[in-house]
C-alpha cells in the first residue's frame, strides 16, 4: 500500500546509471516545456558503477562501426540481432561528439578502448550529469523505487515517503553485479511484478576461483597471449589473451571474456578443468619441432632457460611445469629423451592450472540474465508485456566483452529507451 505525497510525471526513469542518464536526458530534450521527467536514483549520487569502468579512467566505448562493434564486443547472435537497431540510433561516434561538446574530449587506444583524455570517470559522469541538468530532466537522489504498479492508465511508483504517478517508465537500473554501486536486482523485481519472465542473473566479465589455490609465489604473475581452456561435461570453451594469477584463481582479459561460458558450464554441476595453451600459435608437432631444434643449436642449455626465455612463462611458474613432466629444470636439453620432450610439449599446450570452484557474481563488471530480450521491442525499447514500460542497459539478457562495448550498448539502449518513451507520450496527447 502507497502512502506519502503523490508527484506527477510524464516519464520516469529509474535508475541513474549510464542507461538512465541518457535516457533521462534524450526524453527531457524532446518533450520539453511539454513533459516532465523525473529521473530516480537510489544511491546519494549517480553514475556509482560508471566511476569504476576502466580501473577509474572509464572506458566508454569501443572506437568502431555498429556492426563491427557488435561483432566484436558480442558474441551470441541473438544479442547482435537485438541491440543492433540501439547501436544505430546512438553510435560510439555520437557519444564521443555529445561529451566534447560538454569539453570532454577522448582518445582511442591502439585496440580500439575509448577513454577521455583525462583519464578520468568524474569528467564523463560530470558531462552526462550536466546534460541531464540542460535538458531539463529532474534528479531524485537517495530514493528507492519500493514498488511499482500499472494502474492502467500509467504506472504508479512508491518510494516510501513520496510516490510519482506517470504515464511511462523506464527502467535503467542495472543487473546484479557490483551491488555497493546499487545494483542489486531491484528492476528484476519490479519487471517481474509486471508480468515479465527473469533469466536468472549469473556471473560476467567475472574472475574464475580454482582449486587448488595457485598459491603466493603465483599471484600476481601474468602470462601474455596464451589461451583459456575450460571442459566440463565433454564440452570445451577457449578464450585468448592475457591471464592474471590471483590469491583464489585466475583472471585478467581472456579469464574475464570466457566467465560467462564458464558460469554456465559449471552451473551444470560438473567438475570444470581449467588449462591454458602456453604456445598457441603452434601445432604440437610444430612445438615439438621448435624444441628440437632449440635443443640442436643449445643443447648444454638447461631446461628451465629454454621455458624462461622460449615460453611466456614467468619465472615463478617454470618449476611447477617441471615437476608437472617430472623433469629436473637443472636437465640439460640434449639429455632430454623423446619421450621427455614428447611429455612437455603436451604440458606446455594444456597446461592444467585446477578446477573450477566458482565464477562469483558479486565480482563481476556485469552481469548476464535478466529481462529476456524477446519480450522487449529491440527497435524501441518498449516492453511487450506491460504497455508504457521501457528497458533497457544491464537489465536486459545480454553481456559484451571487455572493452567498452557493454557502456555503449547501456548508452545505445538508454538513448531508445528515451527517445521512444518521448514520442510515446507525445503521440498520446
Amino acid at each position: 500500500m502507497m502512502h506519502g505525497h503523490e508527484d506527477h510525471c510524464d516519464v520516469l526513469v529509474v535508475g541513474g546509471g549510464a542507461a538512465g542518464l541518457v535516457a533521462a536526458r534524450v526524453a527531457a530534450d524532446a518533450l520539453g516545456s511539454r513533459g516532465v521527467v523525473v529521473l530516480v536514483e537510489r544511491m546519494t549520487r549517480p553514475g556509482a558503477k560508471l566511476l569504476l569502468s576502466g580501473g577509474g579512467k572509464c572506458n566508454v566505448t569501443h572506437d568502431a562501426s555498429p556492426d563491427r562493434l557488435l561483432e566484436k564486443g558480442f558474441g551470441r547472435t541473438r544479442e547482435r540481432r537485438f541491440l543492433r537497431t540501439a547501436c544505430y540510433a546512438y553510435t560510439a561516434d555520437d557519444l564521443r561528439a555529445f561529451l566534447a561538446g560538454y569539453g570532454v574530449q577522448t582518445v582511442v587506444r591502439a585496440d580500439g578502448k575509448v577513454f577521455p583524455a583525462s583519464a578520468m570517470a568524474d569528467d564523463v559522469l560530470d558531462a552526462l550529469m550536466s546534460g541531464v541538468r540542460h535538458a531539463g530532466a529532474r534528479v531524485v537522489t537517495g530514493t528507492r523505487v519500493l514498488e511499482l504498479f500499472d494502474t492502467g492508465e500509467g504506472y504508479l511508483a512508491g518510494c516510501g515517503a513520496v510516490c510519482f504517478r506517470t504515464r511511462k517508465v523506464i527502467l535503467a537500473t542495472g543487473g546484479i553485479s557490483y551491488g555497493h554501486t546499487g545494483s542489486t536486482g531491484d528492476g528484476l523485481d519490479m519487471a517481474r511484478s509486471l508480468g515479465h519472465s527473469i533469466v536468472s542473473p549469473g556471473a560476467a566479465l567475472a574472475p574464475v576461483f580454482l582449486k587448488p589455490l595457485p598459491g603466493r609465489s603465483l599471484a600476481g604473475k601474468v602470462l601474455r597471449g596464451v589461451v583459456l581452456h575450460v571442459t566440463c561435461g565433454g564440452k570445451t570453451v577457449k578464450a585468448f589473451g592475457d591471464i592474471l594469477f590471483t590469491h583464489k584463481g585466475v583472471s585478467g582479459p581472456a579469464v574475464l571474456s570466457l566467465s560467462r561460458d564458464v558460469a554456465e558450464l559449471y552451473g551444470q554441476g560438473k567438475d570444470a578443468d581449467v588449462s591454458i595453451d602456453l604456445f598457441p600459435r603452434l601445432e604440437h608437432a610444430g612445438l615439438e619441432a621448435r624444441l628440437l631444434d632449440y635443443t640442436v643449436a643449445h643443447g648444454a642449455r638447461q631446461l628451465s632457460r629454454f621455458l624462461g626465455e622460449e615460453s611466456p612463462l614467468p619465472a615463478a611458474l617454470v618449476p611447477f611445469v617441471c615437476r608437472r613432466v617430472e623433469l629436473d629444470g637443472a636437465l640439460r636439453l640434449a639429455e632430454l629423451q623423446r619421450s621427455d620432450r614428447r611429455r612437455l610439449v603436451a604440458c606446455l599446450k594444456r597446461f592444467l592450472v585446477g578446477k573450477v570452484v566458482s565464477v562469483p557474481l558479486a565480482a563481476g563488471e556485469v552481469s548476464s540474465g535478466g529481462i529476456p530480450l524477446q519480450e522487449i521491442d529491440p527497435g524501441t525499447m518498449a516492453s511487450r508485456i506491460s504497455p508504457g514500460l521501457y528497458c533497457c542497459g544491464e537489465l536486459l539478457d545480454y553481456a559484451g566483452e571487455i572493452g567498452g562495448f557493454n557502456l555503449q550498448a547501456a548508452f545505445s539502449t538508454g538513448w531508445l529507451a528515451g527517445t521512444s518513451a518521448a514520442a510515446s507520450c507525445q503521440q498520446d496527447a
